[in-house]
């Protein structure tokens, strides 16, 4: 029991962790990108760019855009895995209460039918 609680707990602490790995990491990405659209727009307004230029600009930015997108989505998933996770552990603590009250009864029960065994004696 203890070893499977702690395993719980190091598997909730590195999900946890790795979550918040997954989150500065994306954070970064997304501050790299929009740092890219920036840039991407202040050469188009200064350099005026030909039509060929401006369609290699537009690509760029659609394709950072679709990855923003797609950024997005991650932090959103990430968001709904973590509120499962605390479901499942909330769960998960739930029917070890339940275990160790039962457990409980059953120790009472035992300790009862020691008590009533002696006395028969």
């Amino acid at each position: 029991k203890k070893l499977s609680r702690q395993i719980e707990t190091t598997e909730t602490a590195v999900r946890a962790e790795v979550a918040e790995e997954m989150l500065a990491e994306m954070g970064a990405i997304r501050e790299r990108y929009e740092d890219t659209i920036s840039e991407l727009k202040s050469k188009v307004a200064i350099s005026k760019a030909v039509s060929e230029k401006k369609e290699k600009l537009d690509r760029a930015e659609r394709k950072i855009s679709e990855l923003l997108e797609k950024i997005e989505e991650c932090e959103d998933e990430m968001v709904r895995m973590s509120e499962t996770h605390a479901v499942s552990q909330k769960a998960a603590q739930n029917k070890i209460r339940e275990l160790q009250t039962e457990l409980a009864e059953y120790k009472s029960q035992c300790s009862k039918l020691e008590s009533s065994k002696v006395e028969l004696i």
